[in-house]
């Protein structure tokens, strides 16, 4: 009887502690070779898109950890985003709850290779074609008016 009264007590100590954790919901279209997860950045600020563009990969939510965890929680982030081909991470929002756990919201990002845009010279890479690339040309517009760029090949 005392065993089960103890192994009570435990499992409804384990239920008022709860553990932390890291939701991912992919919100993006196709899919990307995964990342290695020691490379993803964990950003609080949103990246210059005139300067490197980049696609939404998916929402992060994390939850319920202390405040002293501050790098597992990053490093739980990356390893969770690593598999969608994730090159960073952007928390939004962040804070500590009532309880004193530290909280986070955020996107993970993987970065456009070879699209420029107006103020940059990014260059695509040929891995993928095996072609050298010239240049570049516009091929219409998008949806929401913007110049479709893609490159030239030799």
């Amino acid at each position: 009887m005392r065993t089960i009264f103890l192994l009570g007590v435990s499992v409804f100590i384990l239920m008022l502690l709860g553990c932390a954790s890291v939701t991912v919901t992919k919100t993006a279209k196709g899919y990307y070779p995964p990342a290695d997860a020691d490379e993803i950045e964990i950003l609080v600020t949103v990246p210059d898109r005139t300067v490197r563009d980049f696609v939404e990969l998916a929402t992060v939510t994390t939850q319920h950890w202390s405040t002293k965890e501050t790098a597992k929680m990053h490093n739980s982030l990356r390893s969770k985003c690593a598999p969608l081909g994730a090159d960073a991470v952007i928390l939004g929002s962040s804070g500590i709850d009532y309880d004193g756990y530290y909280w986070a919201n955020g996107v993970a990002i993987r970065y456009v290779e070879g699209i420029p845009t107006e103020n940059n010279s990014a260059k695509p890479t040929s891995e993928n074609t095996g072609k050298k690339i010239k240049g570049y040309q516009t091929a219409g517009k998008d949806a929401s008016g913007k110049p479709i760029v893609v490159p030239v090949y030799e």
